[in-house]
């Protein structure tokens, strides 16, 4: 937790207190003086850099830092028998027909989508029709079987998820 410097730091308050009273005080002073009164106000205005600069660094210190976990959706672009033979948790199956005829899966066109099919092969049509309609983060990533000895999660039968 960040604290503030004036809190423990009085001299801090002091040289403010100083240059606020001593620029007030310049407006009606005698020229003579000047240049007593000119080294306060030098000292006044660092020290109220300082103070603000402190300030506003130690706003960071307050802030949790953030870690951002993109999630991935995964694009099926087999069959249907394909895709009950087995596919990755959470997929979301759309034949590369459908694609080819126009139609766009209901994702967002910022998701990140990981296409795949058997071999790569249709993943990359599926890819190369995703981003002419302006989907911004697609990508090919090969066969089922590859992503299978990675260690995803593989379900099987119709519904996209094991539970």
């Amino acid at each position: 937790m960040a604290r503030c410097a004036f809190k423990y730091d009085f001299g801090y308050v002091l040289y403010v207190y100083n240059f606020i009273k001593y620029s007030i005080q310049l407006l009606f002073v005698k020229k003579k003086n000047m240049k007593k009164y000119n080294i306060y106000v030098i000292t006044g205005l660092f020290s109220v850099a300082v103070i603000f600069g402190f300030l506003a660094t130690s706003k960071k210190d307050e802030v949790k830092s953030t870690v951002v976990h993109v999630a991935i959706t995964y694009l099926d672009v087999r069959t249907d028998e394909e895709w009950e033979s087995g596919h990755v948790n959470g997929a979301i199956h759309f034949d590369l027909a459908k694609l080819q005829k126009g139609e766009l899966p209901q994702i967002s066109k910022d998701a990140e989508i990981s296409v795949y099919c058997r071999s790569g092969k249709r993943a990359s049509e599926a890819v190369r029709i995703l981003t002419e309609n302006n989907f911004t983060h697609v990508n090919n990533v090969g066969g089922f079987s590859g992503l299978e000895t990675q260690g995803k999660k593989v379900c099987y039968g119709i519904t996209p998820d094991c539970g």
